[in-house]
């Protein structure tokens, strides 16, 4: 897992924007909590070569939604890996998704693309995407989750990190 000090967080490091916080339920020292901004895009990128090769794997968003929180309930995501494949490319593949659960929605049925599942530590995970590691020299892969086509103000995401995983 990709703790939230060591991802690539737009904004990040202005407090008007985000602040760190330390939880008790997190394995890690620090957690990013999102306090106000208009551009969503957070990146975990880790290195193939610290994966098993000829594995399918898949990238989790792992996060909670405070009390209140807003502009958040869904974005794109996409995995790409750097070095074959350009930000804009990846893009025009990315995919639907829903930070906030159906349970959350009115209508669900209307939206396309993935919700978040409870974890058994109390966290939430949201699936950005899957990747298929060859022979494990493809460099890094990158996996984002980007909202930036709406420009209206988001706050209440805590994020923990970005968990690569075997599936």
């Amino acid at each position: 897992m990709v703790g939230a000090r060591e991802l690539i967080i737009a904004w990040a490091r202005d407090p008007w924007y985000w602040h760190w916080i330390s939880r008790p339920d997190s394995r890690f020292r620090e957690v990013a909590k999102l306090k106000a901004v208009c551009w969503l895009d957070i990146r975990g990128r880790i290195e193939s070569q610290m994966l098993s090769t000829g594995t399918t794997y898949a990238a989790f968003l792992v996060f909670k939604i405070a009390e209140e929180y807003y502009g958040i309930e869904k974005a794109t995501s996409l995995i790409r890996f750097v070095n074959h494949e350009s930000d804009g490319e990846a893009k025009r593949r990315a995919a639907p998704v829903h930070l906030v659960s159906r349970e959350g929605m009115n209508h669900p049925a209307e939206f396309g693309g993935k919700f978040p599942k409870m974890r058994t530590d109390g966290w939430m995970e949201l699936e950005l995407g899957k990747f298929y590691t060859d022979r494990g020299d493809d460099g890094q892969v990158e996996a984002r989750l980007i909202e930036i086509i709406s420009l209206h103000g988001k706050s209440g995401l805590i994020v923990d990190g970005i968990e690569f995983r075997p599936v």
